[in-house]
């Protein structure tokens, strides 16, 4: 955690160090995201994961290198998962019912973002780069009991991968905009630590995202 606070700060200090002759805007976001886990085995999946709603949360920093472009970080507190449903039987093989299983991988995710807009009042705008998230805890929660199981041993510590938005921003005044935008999120990389090689674990999410932005510099 205190390598993720130097970074950010790091990389606040620089982009303030740019903004006596450029532009750069400072504010918060978040929002709804529907986000799933691909699990495979010798490339092929595993099982039939249904996609969970979950949510994520933070901040952004941006320098605009001009009017249409920019760089921006964009950490934050990201939930991702799934849901699965499991069939219970009886030892006579007799149906008990359908049970719920969900499972909730808390991250700080940390995207790097190159973003090219167009637009007058109305700014439309592209977003890609990567990420890279920190995993805090994974939790498996089964209905059937109301068992909750901390599984954040059984993964990688860092997922990383590729970040890609649009969506557009609208100004409330000289200083302060308001912005809406898609965006997803493919991991990568292979989260588990399982000792199988065969087995890949990837996340992926996507994010509805609405934020307040205000403007620092001339």
């Amino acid at each position: 955690m205190k390598a993720i606070i130097l970074f950010i700060a790091c990389f606040s200090m620089s982009i303030l160090s740019f903004s006596q002759t450029n532009t750069f805007n400072i504010g918060i976001q978040g929002g709804p995201s529907i986000s799933t886990i691909s699990t495979k085995y010798d490339k092929k999946k595993f099982s039939d994961r249904d996609p969970s709603v979950v949510f994520m949360a933070g901040m952004f920093v941006q320098y605009n290198f001009s009017k249409n472009f920019a760089l921006r970080m964009d950490p934050g507190f990201e939930q991702k998962g799934y849901n699965l449903t499991y069939t219970f039987t009886d030892p006579s093989g007799n149906i008990l019912g359908d049970y719920k299983t969900t499972s909730r991988f808390n991250y700080i995710t940390v995207p790097i973002l190159f973003r090219a807009s167009v637009g007058n009042k109305i700014n439309y705008f592209i977003n890609a780069g990567p990420y890279i998230g920190f995993l805090l805890s994974e939790k498996f929660k089964n209905d059937y009991d109301n068992s909750i199981t901390n599984n954040t041993k059984y993964y990688h510590t860092a997922d990383i991968g590729i970040t890609a938005g649009i969506g557009l921003a609208v100004p409330i005044n000289e200083r302060f905009s308001f912005s809406i935008e898609l965006r997803n999120n493919f991991g990568l990389y292979n989260i588990s630590k399982s000792e199988d090689p065969k087995i890949s674990v990837k996340t992926f999410s996507g994010n509805l995202l609405c934020g307040i932005s205000y403007t620092l510099g001339k």
